[in-house]
C-alpha cells in the first residue's frame, strides 16, 4: 500500500511538471518584421555594395579641424543678431566653447544588487562636474576667451548666436546685406549689394 502511494505521488508530480512546460509560441509581429528587414538590408548590400571610399577626405578634414582647434589661435568674435547684424566684439582665443561642454563624463554607471539569481543590474545616472553642478544637456550659450585692451585673456559668457572667425571679417567678405557694427567707430555699415549701398 505504501509503495502504491509513493508511485501515485510520483506520477502526479511528473504530470504537474509536464503541465508547467511551455512550448515556444509563434514569433511575434515585431520579430517577424525585424527578420524581414534584415533580409531586405542584406539583399540591398548584395545588390548595391558599399561606397568606394578611397581618399577619406572628410576624415582628413575632421582630423585637421581637431588639430586646428587644439592650437591657441587668435580669432575674431562677432555677435549675430536676428536682423542679420554682425556686431564685432574683438579679438579672441580659439573658437569658443559651448556652455554645455563637460570636462567629465556626463553619466556614471551604478550597479544594483539583485536579490535573485539574475545577477547584478547596471544602470546610468547623471554625474556632476568637479564643481558639484550638473550641466545641461543643451544650452544656447558660448564661453569665449576675449583678448583684453592690454593683451590679457578675459573669459566672456555669451548667449546670443556668435561667429568666431580666424580672420577679421569685412563688409566685402560676407553675404550681401549683412550689417556691421564696429566698436572702434560705432558706425553701421552694410556689405555691397544691399539696397542701402556700401554705407549707411
Amino acid at each position: 500500500m505504501k509503495r502504491k502511494t509513493l508511485l501515485l505521488l510520483g506520477a502526479l508530480t511528473f504530470v504537474a511538471l509536464g503541465c508547467n512546460v511551455q512550448t515556444p509560441g509563434p514569433a511575434s509581429t515585431d520579430k517577424k518584421q525585424s527578420q524581414e528587414t534584415e533580409k531586405a538590408l542584406d539583399e540591398a548590400f548584395r545588390e548595391v555594395g558599399l561606397p568606394d571610399i578611397t581618399r577619406f577626405t572628410e576624415l582628413r578634414l575632421a582630423r585637421d579641424i581637431m588639430e586646428i582647434r587644439d592650437d591657441e589661435l587668435v580669432t575674431h568674435t562677432y555677435l549675430f543678431s536676428l536682423d542679420g547684424t554682425l556686431i564685432y566684439l574683438g579679438p579672441s582665443i580659439g573658437y569658443g566653447l559651448p556652455y554645455a561642454a563637460q570636462f567629465t563624463n556626463p553619466e556614471k554607471v551604478l550597479i544594483e544588487k539583485n536579490g535573485y539569481d539574475a545577477g547584478d543590474v547596471p544602470y546610468t545616472v547623471p554625474q556632476a562636474e568637479m564643481n558639484g553642478l550638473y550641466m545641461p544637456a543643451n544650452a544656447d550659450a558660448t564661453w569665449v576667451v576675449m583678448v583684453g585692451p592690454e593683451g590679457e585673456n578675459r573669459t566672456v559668457y555669451i548667449e546670443p548666436d556668435v561667429i568666431v572667425s580666424p580672420f577679421k571679417l569685412t563688409p566685402e567678405e560676407v553675404p550681401p546685406g549683412t550689417k556691421f557694427i564696429l566698436p572702434e567707430k560705432m558706425e553701421n555699415k552694410v556689405s555691397p549689394g544691399s539696397p542701402a549701398g556700401a554705407k549707411k
